[in-house]
C-alpha cells in the first residue's frame, strides 16, 4: 500500500494495487468537506442496515450527528471516494479523554456503504485514522462497538484492537499506538 500527499493540508490518497486490480485501486481517502456532511446520511443508513439498535435512524438525527462528529475534530474526519462518489467515512477525535488511559484518539465511526463492504475500504479508512492519531501524538486509539455486532468486533480484532470491557450493550476496544 502506498500513501501519497495530495495537498498541503494533509489530505492523502490511499491506493492499493494487486495483480488482478480492484476497486481499491480507485479509492481515494481524503478529508471531508463541511458541505458534504448531509451526503453521508445515506452511507450511514446503508452501513447500519440490520444494526439499527446501534445507530441513529432519523435523517435529522443522523445529520446532527455528522455535524457533531465534524465539530469534534474536523481534521480527523475522512471520506472514502470512489469515482467521485463518497462510499465510506471515518471519524476520529484525537483529544478525547478516557479515565483509564488518559488522552486517546476516539474512533466514533468507521462506515462503509453496504455495496462496498469487504473490499478493503474500511481498512484504508482505519489506517488513515490511525495515521492521523499518530500525527497528533496519541498513544492510544479507542472505540466502542455494539456487543451484538460480531462482524465489526472480529474485524477490529484483526486490525489490532483488543476488547477491554463492556458496558450496557457496547464493547470497549483499545489499540496501543506508541
Amino acid at each position: 500500500m502506498s500513501l501519497k500527499d495530495m495537498s498541503e493540508d494533509g489530505d492523502r490518497e490511499c491506493m492499493q494495487t494487486d495483480s488482478e486490480g480492484s476497486i481499491g485501486d480507485l479509492v481515494i481517502i481524503r478529508r471531508v468537506k463541511p458541505e458534504e456532511l448531509n451526503k453521508l446520511v445515506s452511507v450511514y443508513r446503508s452501513a447500519y442496515e440490520g444494526l439499527e439498535d446501534y445507530a441513529y435512524t432519523s435523517g435529522s438525527d443522523i445529520r446532527g450527528y455528522m455535524r457533531w462528529l465534524y465539530r469534534g475534530d474536523p481534521g480527523g474526519f475522512f471520506v472514502a471516494e470512489l469515482n467521485g462518489e463518497v462510499v465510506g467515512f471515518v471519524s476520529v477525535h484525537t483529544d478525547w479523554w478516557d479515565k483509564r488511559i488518559g488522552r486517546t484518539a476516539e474512533i466514533h465511526e468507521v462506515v462503509v456503504h453496504k455495496r462496498y463492504q469487504r473490499k478493503g475500504i474500511g481498512k484504508k479508512l482505519i489506517k488513515r485514522a490511525i495515521e492521523y492519531a499518530v500525527e497528533k501524538k496519541c498513544e492510544w486509539a479507542s472505540l466502542w462497538v455494539g456487543a451484538g455486532n460480531t462482524v465489526a468486533r472480529e474485524w477490529y480484532l484483526k486490525v489490532g484492537f483488543e476488547e477491554v470491557g463492556e458496558g450496557y450493550y457496547w464493547v470497549r476496544m483499545l489499540k496501543r499506538l506508541a
